[in-house]
């Protein structure tokens, strides 16, 4: 079935059916004990190999700071840090927990953060969703950018990324400023991840109000040698090694450990690669009884250059309808033409095999561009979808280049005080470098005519109709320094009054302090000839010819060539003379940001009524320092005085478990609620009048029923949701329009930025006193409104989980996700400052008045209203009608299923089998736009949206485990992904008219082989 395809209803209830069905047949579980072990060429059972597991690797005392992974049955984990900070019984946790383990990573091929979310319950990764956002009128490619970063939980924003609790610059950066600079996290030196879901104060006050993806590394063992090495190849290239080894059994005093990871991943779009390498060492030193000291570091460094998630531009399917309108000769130009275009200037050409044509300015030829010929009421330039003009699903167009380095040194000593007292003092430390060049903008890929019959110098254009991809704009070129320390310190108790009476109960109090200072130094260049002022952008391009043509009905057939900057080239002017054409980067801007936070918390967990009752609270009170410095066009000098946000966040839940089942004395039923907050300061951030903007905060209620059947094989967790985000960041009105349309149109002529299309036409009209009605000091581009305006996001829904471990041979994962998520009070503030910006350009003739005479965005003169039209009702429009609308390709429903068999007998002895399907909901991606009587567009129908069809998606492994010489395990495994589809292309966004605008490319099934041996 193509991902595209549309489902029937029967489709639909596809895993949620198979689900019922194995509730139903419960009998499965009743499988007689284990029979005798199987031979040395069989595959282990999985409780057989943790129970030699559980022998020889229990800790010599194990700390309620640490959770034993070993314990991890399965699918299924018993314990997490996540709920009170200390080693807890999930069942006992009122929270919403999912842990992952490693037989669940091992089983699916899950190396990273979006190939575990693709599965997990209430989550999303770039396999459900390719985050899209507004760039300066088009669309931003966040996927393609930084993959890592483009997560989602409960349909609200980004999960954060903690690494042992900790802050971590792994996943985030400081500011909105840094794209493409995390490194994620890999499996080969975890055991688990953990996903918690919605605000958690006692984990993070400060955070996303998705929730949090915790990580962490595997220390060294005492008292155990182990070792573990894989080898991975795959369609389109793809490779990866890893090694992990463990030292321990020379002495129950010290361990250790090394692991790496060295890979290269396969894309079937080129050309692009993926080098990560990773080195990891830790060490476990027990020098007494009650004390463990566990010390890591951690190298990361990875080279990128992604596939585009969406096709480019479609500019050549109109320019065929319209006839090929073409520019004869220099200076003479054709309607539906462009005098110049987004390749004005000196540029340097290259052929479809990346020789080098020369260099010329074009500043005088002719641009087709696509237009809204159709007056569509909210409209954006239609992409490909298809591969009549190209092959999009084979070729790379995004042209960034990245290289980022991550430094993680961590230490903790575990100090048990007296009985039931114990401490833990942790230090992190983290050093992260990217360096990104950015040679094109994937917002402004388009295939594209060159329209000019001749060169400017007037000799004939030998590439006359020949199809080309332009390659400039700016901040070219960004570096990113980043430190992060933390320090925390966190005492627990357990007060355990049982032993006298069992109705007194146990009580748990943990307390913890936290410092932190994280700073992030931010430069961002631009091209531009040799010579030329800083900060002004707009440099030499590069235009590459990609073979299209009408000989060969314009069908692209190369690559797009994005080389390195010019130095020295042969320049040919616009009169036929020789030059020389050197580029260099211009400092453009130094942006640093500079936070210092203070933490402190208490949390207190009660077991009551012989243990049945389990309430907890968790008070916790954060101080955020923080300052900006920035400067434009140099380095940014000292920070300025630090600003304080303080807030006092609070969590509380409490579980109830019912009437204890059989001799195991096992909780089976379990009712559960809880309620949690957190906030993000928001220090710095004003709006286009210079207010301060209110900081976001999170807020969570969940509650529902879990099930613990079968001996514990069996665990069921149904979760009711209400999550919200009060004063989020506004995405789709803080960038572009707030940061760059609105500044841009409005800033007097005088201003240094040299922009203003109002002030020009002010000037034209003799207004006197033109005011812009910004705030003293705002200009464009300005960091501060990048949280400018906000909106709140409500989200509710479902959340079923379950777990079940059936018997030794046989483990199942299955989750179902219903999620409703909606914008509302999107910048009241900034609607009632742009009205009033219209109300005064019409009553001072500057609506339909004089023409411009700067060609702005254009590239021709327009009169207010067409500027207007143009930078700003689109988003305008846009933002107010999504009030009430669901979240950016949000699937209602998602479920999913993961199941592994392994034979332990019979004539499949050794073999496994195991699939992974995922059914997501059809999803809204626009809306049709409703008109006033005179024809302008007042809003949006959210009652008739436009969908895309819904999907299937389905992975499938076999594996082979066998023994040699009774020492070593040697495991072979065959994975498909994406089984279901052949590639093609998905839409994610419509126009008002319901034409299709942006669509992504849907990856084609691939396939991995693995082999692992341990010993």
């Amino acid at each position: 079935m193509q991902a595209n395809q549309p489902l029937t209803g029967k489709s639909r209830l596809l895993v949620a059916t198979t689900l019922l069905f194995l509730l139903q047949n419960s009998g499965l579980a009743q499988v007689a004990s284990p029979a005798t072990p199987p031979p040395d060429n069989a595959a282990p059972a999985p409780q057989v190999e943790k129970k030699d597991k559980d022998a020889s690797e229990q800790p010599i005392r194990l700390s309620p700071f640490e959770v034993d992974a070993s314990k991890d049955y399965g699918y299924r984990a018993n314990n997490t840090l996540a709920g009170t900070r200390i080693n807890t019984d999930l069942r006992d946790l009122a929270g919403p927990i999912s842990v992952v383990t490693k037989e669940f990573m091992d089983d699916v091929g899950a190396t990273s953060a979006n190939d575990l979310l693709t599965y997990m319950v209430g989550a999303e990764g770039t396999r459900d969703f390719q985050a899209n956002t507004p760039e300066l009128g088009r669309t931003g490619d966040n996927a393609a950018q930084d993959p890592n970063a483009s997560t989602r939980g409960r349909g609200l924003s980004p999960f954060d990324v903690t690494r042992n609790y900790f802050y971590s610059l792994t996943e985030q950066p400081l500011t909105t400023l840094s794209s493409g600079t995390s490194v994620g996290f890999d499996a080969y030196n975890l055991d688990s991840v953990t996903i918690s879901r919605g605000p958690n104060s006692v984990l993070a006050g400060l955070g996303s109000p998705a929730g949090i993806i915790n990580y962490s590394p595997q220390e060294a063992m005492l008292g155990k040698d182990a070792t573990e090495l894989t080898a991975r190849y795959g369609s389109y290239g793809d490779k990866r090694a890893t090694f992990n080894t463990n030292i321990g059994s020379v002495s129950d005093v010290v361990a250790f450990r090394f692991a790496g990871e060295w890979s290269d991943k396969g894309f079937r779009q080129q050309p692009a690669w993926d080098k990560d390498r990773r080195l990891y060492f830790a060490t476990t030193y027990h020098p007494f009884k009650n004390t463990t000291i566990h010390a890591s570091f951690e190298n990361v460094d990875i080279r990128q250059a992604l596939p585009n998630t969406f096709t480019p531009e479609d500019d050549i399917t109109q320019w065929l309808q319209l006839g090929k309108p073409s520019s004869p000769a220099q200076g003479v130009g054709a309607p539906f033409l462009f005098n110049g275009g987004p390749n004005s200037g000196p540029n340097v050409y290259y052929n479809p095999d990346g020789s080098i044509i020369g260099a010329y300015n074009n500043s005088g030829q002719y641009t087709f561009l696509q237009q809204n010929l159709s007056n569509v009421g909210i409209w954006s330039p239609i992409r490909f979808a298809n591969n009549q003009y190209g092959d999009w699903d084979r070729l790379n167009t995004e042209g960034t280049r990245e290289h980022n380095k991550l430094r993680t040194f961590e230490f903790s000593i575990d100090q048990g005080l007296a009985p039931g007292l114990n401490l833990n003092l942790a230090f992190l430390h983290e050093h992260m470098f990217s360096d990104q060049l950015q040679l094109g903008r994937p917002d402004y890929v388009a295939d594209q005519i060159d329209v000019n019959a001749t060169l400017p110098w007037g000799a004939p254009n030998p590439n006359f109709g020949h199809t080309y991809m332009y390659f400039a704009g700016l901040d070219n070129k960004q570096t990113t320094n980043s430190g992060n320390r933390v320090a925390r310190g966190t005492v627990t108790y357990d007060l355990d009054l049982t032993k006298y009476n069992r109705w007194l109960g146990r009580y748990r109090l943990t307390g913890f302090l936290e410092q932190r200072q994280t700073e992030q130094d931010f430069i961002d260049y631009n091209a531009a000839t040799s010579g030329s002022s800083t900060a002004v952008g707009g440099g030499p391009g590069v235009i590459s010819y990609t073979g299209g043509s009408a000989a060969n009905g314009y069908f692209t057939t190369a690559v797009a060539q994005v080389p390195s900057l010019a130095n020295n080239q042969p320049y040919t002017n616009n009169d036929g003379t020789m030059g020389t054409l050197s580029e260099v980067y211009q400092l453009k801007e130094e942006d640093k940001h500079l936070v210092k936070l203070s933490t402190s918390a208490v949390v207190l967990q009660a077991y009551l009524l012989d243990d049945l009752v389990v309430p907890m609270v968790g008070i916790r009170r954060d101080s955020d320092d923080s300052a900006f410095a920035d400067q434009s066009g140099g380095l940014a000098g000292d920070y300025p005085d630090l600003v304080n946000v303080s807030a006092t966040t609070k969590t509380y839940g409490v579980v109830v478990h019912g009437p204890q089942l059989g001799s195991a004395n096992l909780k089976w039923l379990s009712v559960f609620y809880t309620k949690s907050q957190n906030f993000i300061p928001n220090a710095g951030s004003i709006d286009l009048l210079g207010n301060a903007t209110p900081d976001p905060t999170g807020e969570s209620k969940d509650y529902g029923v879990s099930f613990d059947l079968f001996d514990g094989k069996l665990n069921a967790k149904l979760d009711w949701w209400k999550t919200s985000a009060i004063n989020g960041p506004a995405p789709s009105v803080n960038f572009p329009l707030v940061q760059w349309s609105l500044p841009f149109i409005l800033l007097s002529n005088n201003n240094a930025n040299g922009m203003g299309a109002f002030a020009d036409l002010a000037k034209q009209a003799g207004v006197a006193n033109y005011t812009t009605g910004l705030a003293p000091g705002i200009t464009t581009g300005e960091q501060a409104l990048a949280n400018a305006y906000t909106q709140s996001n409500v989200a509710n829904g479902l959340e079923f989980e379950i777990t079940y471990n059936v018997n030794k041979n046989w483990r199942i994962y299955g989750s179902v996700t219903k999620t409703e998520s909606i914008s509302t009070n999107i910048a009241p503030a900034l609607t009632t400052f742009i009205n009033e910006r219209v109300a005064y350009w019409q009553a001072n003739g500057l609506w339909n008045g004089p023409y411009t005479t700067k060609q702005d965005w254009s590239g021709q003169p327009e009169t207010g209203q067409q500027v207007f039209n143009n930078d700003v009702l689109g988003p305008f429009i846009a933002y107010q009608a999504s009030s009430g609308q669901p979240a950016q390709q949000l699937h209602r429903w998602k479920e999913s299923l993961v199941t592994n068999y392994s034979f332990t007998d019979g004539p499949l002895n050794g073999f496994n089998f195991g699939t992974g399907l995922r059914f997501l909901d059809a999803t809204v991606i626009g809306n049709p736009a409703i008109y006033n009587s005179s024809g302008a567009v007042v809003g949006l129908d959210l009652d008739h949206p436009y969908t895309a069809p819904a999907q299937v998606d389905v992975d499938a492994w076999i594996g082979y485990t066998m023994r040699l010489e009774k020492k070593y395990i040697l495991s072979f495994q065959l994975r498909g992904m994406n089984l279901q589809t052949g590639g093609g292309y998905m839409p994610v966004n419509a126009n008002s008219d319901g034409t299709h605008q942006l669509f992504t490319i849907v990856q084609p099934r691939t396939f991995y082989f693995t082999a692992k041996v341990d010993f």
